[in-house]
């Protein structure tokens, strides 16, 4: 997701408190600044047994509303071994 920079330890706090209760589990979380600008992107990489399409739609939703948020989107990435 991109958001404000001084936004970011709230929604990285959110985002960790929306995981709860979901079969979703948190890998890596990380951060870059945008150049040129006052925001931060803030990338998720979450893993879960199955897929659960659902549950990160409805994680994915409420960090869309929050004002700062200005963008945010998930993909699924299929590991085979």
């Amino acid at each position: 997701m991109t958001a404000s920079a001084d936004q970011e330890a709230h929604l990285r706090a959110l985002l960790l408190q929306s995981l709860s209760g979901h079969p979703l589990f948190l890998k890596a979380l990380k951060n870059d600044h945008v150049e040129h600008a006052d925001k931060v992107e803030v990338r998720a990489i979450l893993t879960s047994t199955g897929r659960e399409n659902a549950a990160l739609e409805q994680i994915v939703s409420r960090l869309s509303l929050e004002s700062d948020v200005s963008g945010i989107s998930w993909e699924i990435l299929t590991v085979h071994e």
